[in-house]
């Protein structure tokens, strides 16, 4: 049974040890939970549940944590819909969750589905007790909203990116190469609809031409007028009263990249490359002409009362139209600018919704968080506190009082940012933002400076006390994809005058970042070094890399003496498979490198000799992330929603951290807590000493 008041003194103490350790932090500010939140009861132990600074419960066993809930997902968000009566709205997720939020706090509510694949679409029955999705674009899904509980599934033959509800509450339409009608209750069929095709089409060209994977079907209002969007580029409209082909729009020379219907079934709004057409449906002809400067606009929808027009941009905006003057009201940034990418779905850019009322903008952005906005401003509703998508690095500063994160991708103000915490006040220091973010960073002994890269971007060297500036390596180009792509960034060499990258294409060279001076190092590893990892004495590099050589196995490991010409061949793969290294960690201590392939999962080698030390127990395939204690005595590991505490000495767990998803791990350098990412964009503070001090395997 759990000792409660075990448990509430270890937090206890580890947060003031936090504090105490960091004496030029201010006190902690008091912040005060939404009157929203209502206090959970005591368990029977006389413990109350933990929240963090926002008022969002904890779980059990965090000691705190850095961002906030609402309106963070664990993935992508696809696809969202508003309830009928604008109390609550769903948004689904890359990962295959539907999430039901209070629109009221931005709070999740309950969790429907689990992990089956992208969420397409979501779309509510007008007495709002019902939700459909379509997922992974082969399935239909019924929910109880009150419940969560799954009423029925079918499957469908095809793959549609999208679903619409007839007035009638009890058909559902769909389209790929025709409009298909299926029984809401039974998933029966109830027939289709087929348009008369024209017989010549444009030749397509550009970016983004045609609508594959993007044929959208969407009903009017007054439920009289269906609207196929064709992946040939046509619009096709039905009589829903006679299921007769009432017109068609042909296709403009690049197709159309989205497609709404105005409540009243008398406008349609079409999506080019180029602008926003606005169509007389009976008349079947264009009345008007909304500019976006955006490449391709998707997810077009209009307000309820007609006057209004959203959409999401391939510049990373998503714009709001008065349809009264036909100007752009507000727009608000989303994304990255990806006008050189292919399109390649109905919500590739987001996807939008109107409350019912009309006074606020639902967003599906391009990163893990959900937007809500006014719907006269562009305002946020809400504020989204931390990383707007996952933090992919962690680094401590050496004295414990500061953690560093950064993550790539997300949406302003979140994303791609570089963030300095103080973990006292469980607040930002500072906020960078960098080009593309950082997937990889470190800091100097000395706590001084921070080394980081994004995807595709030099590695750059910035002040740890204000994220400025400080060099950027000089050889690599931005934005070379083919042939600057950093592979593996070393830790800073002792005295924090070098740093050891590997760069696909360029080989493994050393960087002497105050002088600006490089030298290619390692030339038998040619361009194709996989893994860097220098000893924290900095003595010794590891390399990792193809072995070339037949009849050996496909990878090896080689320690480098950075003091002494040559190198001694380590080891390949234990298993003899032919896979790669992905990471290297040398123990603290120096003695022990660990290793982490796809087969043979976690290896602990003496770099000494190369003998083989031991080997991590249980499955660690899941490509992990690892990070020695400060005592060199365990390893730590994500896993299946966990953390791995595993023993150097023989490969064996020594405990875990129930975390849920993980992205990466850090340990402060008194081994007392671990931080971890998920993927919603916000930090978890773990208390490690259960595990560390010796005591016996305990899950939180």
């Amino acid at each position: 049974m759990r000792d409660t008041g075990v448990t509430s003194s270890v937090l206890l103490l580890t947060i003031l040890a936090l504090a105490s350790g960091c004496s030029n932090s201010p006190e902690p500010s008091t912040v005060t939970a939404p009157a929203t939140v209502q206090a959970l009861p005591e368990t029977p132990g006389g413990e109350r549940p933990a929240r963090d600074e926002y008022g969002d419960l904890l779980p059990p066993g965090a000691l705190g944590r850095l961002g906030s809930l609402p309106l963070h997902q664990s993935s992508r968000a696809t696809c969202c819909a508003y309830a009928p009566d604008g109390f609550t709205f769903a948004t689904g997720e890359q990962g295959g969750r539907i999430i039901i939020w209070d629109a009221t706090t931005g709070r999740p509510i309950k969790t429907l589905g689990g992990p089956e694949g992208e969420v397409g679409c979501l779309a509510y029955t007008s007495d709002g007790r019902r939700l459909i999705s379509l997922a992974a674009y082969s399935k239909i899904h019924i929910w109880d909203v009150a419940s969560g509980q799954e009423v029925r599934t079918f499957d469908i033959t095809m793959s549609p990116s999208c679903i619409a509800l007839l007035p009638d509450g009890k058909t559902l339409a769909t389209a790929m190469d025709k409009v298909f009608l299926f029984d809401l209750e039974t998933g029966e069929s109830k027939g289709e609809l087929v348009a008369v095709r024209p017989t010549t089409r444009p030749q397509p060209f550009g970016v983004g031409s045609w609508v594959t994977n993007a044929t959208k079907v969407v009903v009017s209002g007054d439920g009289k007028v269906l609207v196929e969007g064709q992946d040939n580029g046509w619009i096709y409209l039905w009589d829903l009263a006679t299921r007769r082909q009432i017109g068609s729009i042909p296709a403009s020379a690049r197709g159309w990249f989205g497609i709404a219907i105005s409540p009243d079934g008398r406008t349609l709004a079409a999506s080019n490359a180029k602008a926003v057409l606005l169509y007389d449906l009976a008349a079947q002809r264009e009345i008007g002409k909304l500019a976006t400067r955006a490449g391709v606009m998707t997810g077009l929808t209009f307000s309820h009362d007609g006057t209004l027009l959203g959409g999401m941009g391939s510049d990373g905006l998503a714009r709001v139209w008065d349809l009264t003057n036909r100007q752009e009201k507000w727009n608000v940034r989303t994304g990255q600018d990806d006008r050189g990418l292919s399109y390649g779905g109905a919500n590739q850019w987001g996807a939008m919704a109107f409350s019912p009322d009309d006074k606020r903008v639902l967003m599906a952005r391009r990163d893990t968080t959900v937007g809500l906005y006014d719907a006269k401003s562009g305002e946020p509703i809400f504020d989204i506190h931390g990383h707007t998508d996952e933090v992919e690095c962690l680094a401590f500063s050496p004295d414990g009082c500061w953690l560093y994160s950064g993550s790539s991708g997300g949406s302003p103000p979140g994303g791609d940012t570089v963030r300095k915490w103080d973990l006292a006040k469980r607040k930002e220091a500072w906020i960078r933002q960098v080009p593309a973010g950082a997937i990889e960073m470190t800091l100097s002994a000395d706590g001084l400076y921070l080394a980081l890269h994004g995807p595709y971007e030099p590695v750059r060297v910035i002040s740890a006390a204000d994220g400025n500036d400080m060099k950027v390596i000089p050889w690599q180009k931005a934005g070379d994809k083919e042939r600057d792509y950093v592979r593996s960034l070393s830790p800073f060499s002792p005295d924090g005058q070098t740093l050891t990258v590997a760069i696909d294409g360029s080989g493994v060279k050393r960087w002497w970042w105050k002088e600006n001076r490089v030298e290619a190092v390692f030339r038998d590893f040619g361009d194709s070094a996989t893994a860097i990892c220098a000893s924290r004495d900095g003595k010794f590099v590891a390399v990792a890399g193809p072995n070339g050589v037949d009849g050996e196995p496909a990878a090896k490991v080689e320690i480098y003496d950075l003091g002494r010409a040559g190198s001694r061949k380590m080891m390949g793969d234990p298993l003899g498979c032919p896979v790669e290294f992905f990471q290297l960690q040398f123990s603290p201590d120096n003695r022990v490198l660990a290793t982490v392939s796809y087969f043979s999962g976690i290896c602990f080698w003496d770099p000494l000799t190369g003998r083989l030390l031991a080997k991590a127990q249980g499955d660690t395939n899941d490509w992990p992330k690892v990070v020695f204690t400060p005592d060199s005595r365990l390893l730590a590991t994500r896993e299946d929603g966990a953390v791995r505490l595993i023993r150097v000495s023989d490969g064996s767990e020594a405990g875990r951290l129930q975390t849920g998803p993980v992205q990466c791990i850090a340990i402060s350098p008194d081994g007392t807590t671990l931080a971890s990412t998920g993927w919603d964009g916000t930090i978890l503070l773990w208390d490690l000493r259960p595990i560390v001090s010796g005591f016996r395997v305990r899950d939180f």
